[in-house]
């Protein structure tokens, strides 16, 4: 440990003369602790694999994003992971190949990786990654040079053929989605009817023409049903809010903080300052959150934590019947513009044996519709905790009542030539899936073919259905 730590220390952001010791975590056997002159602060962590090497490093010392650093290039940047390479992984240097570059804004990504001999491809996941800040610290590293098994085919399908197969009962659903700026290439904020070749695409074609599906991965498609009308008499959406005996302690902006206890008792105990305490992604403890929309008169977001409750849980007919109160409080004409998503709706832990506990929550999505067609991640989410059906989480996307029927007065019946210009923006090329065995622990690498869009520097995820223009999500450089 001491020569590892000897070659990690030009590395880190601390002092030349400090010495740098490892500490055995408790949870992991083969995870260490980094400090700094016996100090008690870790400012890094080590993780050994089996044969003793380098697994895993981090450094995460309050430097690392200290704007008053130097920002290095890009280059210069990369010399450091050579240089790293060089030191702790030397005889596996000659076979690892720069495969990825990317610029993620706050930091860079460079992904090392092995190539097989009979193809030359790169076998992903198959060397080292790092993450790294944009001042030099190391964000990450991790070792995967390990367990390479690599089955190679016995045949070769042609690239043509595995396009056929890929491309064959594309059946492209129309839906209404925002060409946001951040998501796709030369977006303009709008909103379009696009036919939909990502949600229901498949993933690869195998050597021998079988197809990895969704499904396959585990990922099934939502599927919606149509909700009942519900006639709500002057209800207010604040009444479904268990806020007896509390008071609104700290308003900012459209949020509201409301809680039996005093504003002193979760900033001077608890340590919490105004940001945390207005923050809408976490719950504390004693607090409900509520956010209004900007003319001070809808709901757009709740959070709370349940409170510690032994009575026995509803049933989830009730919790459904509450869930459509609240929506049509919200949105009268809801049975015309949602459809419920047919998901699990119990929320449940597991105890220290695994075994599933009794719900805690129900939660319901609320998707938006205009005409049957889908506006996508649009949708309105409500949680009830299953003891009380007191609502303890409510969220709505923005754009949720925007009209959208302009776009589905009447609808393009061009289908086909969307399928075309879809086919016709990639190739098949070969690739190395790498697939986990059940115990996650080994894996071995199979020859597919992967759809390789010509010249765009991203992925068609939709075409827009009157213009027949591609939607390319931009996959970075």
């Amino acid at each position: 440990m001491k020569t590892l730590l000897k070659k990690l220390q030009p590395f880190m952001h601390i002092p030349e003369d400090a010495s740098l010791s490892a500490v055995l975590t408790m949870e992991e056997p083969t995870i260490y602790d980094l400090k700094v002159n016996d100090k008690e602060e870790s400012v890094g962590i080590v993780q050994l694999n089996s044969e003793g090497h380098l697994e895993n490093f981090a450094e995460f010392t309050e430097e690392e994003l200290d704007e008053s650093r130097e920002l290095l290039t890009k280059d210069k940047i990369q010399l450091i992971t050579e240089k790293f390479l060089s030191e702790f992984y030397p005889q596996q240097l000659p076979k690892l190949h720069l495969d990825a570059a990317n610029d993620l804004d706050y930091f860079y990504v460079f992904e090392y990786l092995q190539k097989d001999e009979q193809f030359n491809l790169p076998l992903p996941n198959s060397g080292i990654t790092f993450f790294m800040f944009k001042n030099g610290s190391i964000m990450d590293m991790t070792n995967q040079l390990s367990g390479i098994t690599i089955e190679y085919p016995k045949n070769i399908l042609p690239a043509e053929r595995a396009k056929e197969i890929f491309t064959e009962n594309l059946n492209p659903k129309l839906k209404i989605v925002h060409y946001n700026d951040e998501t796709f290439m030369n977006g303009d904020n709008s909103f379009a009817l696009v036919y939909d070749f990502i949600t229901d695409i498949d993933i690869d074609v195998k050597m021998d023409g079988i197809k990895t599906t969704l499904v396959d991965l585990g990922d099934e498609p939502v599927k919606y049903m149509p909700i009942p009308e519900v006639v709500i008499d002057s209800a207010d959406i604040f009444s479904f809010i268990n806020l007896q005996d509390m008071e609104n302690i700290l308003t900012i902006d459209t949020v509201k903080v409301w809680s039996k206890q005093p504003l002193d008792y979760f900033k001077e105990q608890n340590g919490w300052n105004d940001e945390d305490l207005v923050d809408m992604d976490y719950g504390i403890e004693g607090l409900i959150k509520i956010k209004i929309d900007t003319k001070g008169e809808s709901l757009t977001e709740l959070i709370s934590l349940e409170d510690e409750n032994d009575s026995a849980p509803m049933s989830l007919e009730l919790a459904y019947d509450k869930a459509l109160e609240i929506l049509f409080t919200q949105f009268p004409d809801a049975h015309l513009l949602f459809k419920k998503q047919q998901e699990d709706h119990e929320v449940c832990d597991f105890d220290d044996e695994g075994e599933q506990l009794p719900p805690h929550a129900y939660q319901f999505t609320f998707t938006r519709f205009e005409k049957d067609i889908e506006v996508v991640d649009a949708y309105v989410s409500i949680s009830l905790s299953a003891n009380t059906l007191d609502l303890i989480k409510y969220y709505t996307t923005n754009n949720i009542l925007k009209d959208f029927s302009n776009l589905v007065d009447v609808l393009p019946q061009n289908q086909q030539n969307a399928i075309e210009a879809f086919e016709g923006s990639f190739e098949m090329k070969r690739n190395w899936a790498k697939n986990y065995e059940d115990d996650m622990e080994s894996s071995r690498y199979e020859l597919v073919y992967l759809p390789i869009f010509k010249g765009t520097g991203g992925h068609i995820h939709y075409i827009n259905a009157v213009t027949l223009a591609s939607w390319y999500v931009d996959i970075g450089e």
